[in-house]
């Protein structure tokens, strides 16, 4: 990125900082922004032969190019090889979908994630059948 009639201060892909020290005209020359659109395929290595393949297609996705496309799709695989999702009733307090929650499972394991679903039974004292999409915690 270039500049006359102003002093650039510092610079990145989206924006600049110039210092203008004096009334006149400036100008700021730069790339423009080049899509570069492209198909990858990320194996998924741990889905059992007999299970129906399960594409994920990601569109619109920008400050992705050719030289990191390959690691966050696979960081996005990652992602989704280490979620669960779990079934399970709970006595409502103030819970409501979208929330944050930790529960422990039957493994002993503590599954950190969000209610997708909460099907409530006001009659029943209020026990809910709940959904999370949860990772175990690192914790």
């Amino acid at each position: 990125m270039t500049s006359t009639g102003a002093t650039i201060q510092s610079s990145n892909a989206n924006n600049a900082i110039i210092n203008v020290t004096s009334a006149g005209n400036v100008i700021v020359n730069g790339y423009e922004y080049i899509d570069s659109t492209q198909d990858i395929l990320i194996p998924n290595n741990n889905v059992a032969g007999n299970e129906a393949p399960n594409v994920l297609n990601i569109d619109n996705v920008y400050l992705i190019n050719n030289s990191n496309a390959q690691t966050i799709g696979q960081r996005i695989i990652d992602y989704y090889n280490g979620r669960f999702t779990t079934k399970f009733k709970i006595v409502l307090d103030d819970e409501k979908v979208a929330d944050n929650v930790i529960v422990e499972e039957n493994f002993g394991n503590q599954l950190n994630g969000f209610i997708t679903e909460l099907d409530i039974d006001l009659t029943g004292g209020y026990v809910a059948n709940s959904q999370i999409v949860a990772k175990v915690s690192d914790s």
